[in-house]
């Protein structure tokens, strides 16, 4: 298997990369010290928020969620992404 990347277009890179900025803002965050979280240069983590990169590898992207405090999926708008489909289960209470 190979490894996965989302990539989306010139608008959702944009998008992305300002609710990426957003969020580490609001979690007090400097780029440096999200990039040493999530396991990205810091030169990466800023082209990334800029939307100057094009990619994101599917690690990367739930490292990135959870230093954030948010679900992996709540990125998925962001990236052109479908929503995850629902499974129910039938006998198993929610």
């Amino acid at each position: 298997g190979g490894v996965n990347k989302f990539s989306y277009g010139n608008a959702g890179m944009k998008t992305f990369g300002r609710r990426v900025r957003e969020l580490r803002e609001a979690a007090g965050l400097t780029v440096t010290g999200l990039a040493e979280r999530v396991g990205l240069s810091q030169p990466a983590l800023s082209q990334l928020e800029s939307g100057a990169t094009a990619e994101v590898r599917g690690a990367a992207l739930l490292r990135l969620a959870d230093a954030l405090g948010v679900p992996a999926d709540s990125f998925r708008p962001f990236l052109g992404l479908p929503a995850p489909a629902r499974v129910d289960r039938p006998g198993v209470a929610l």
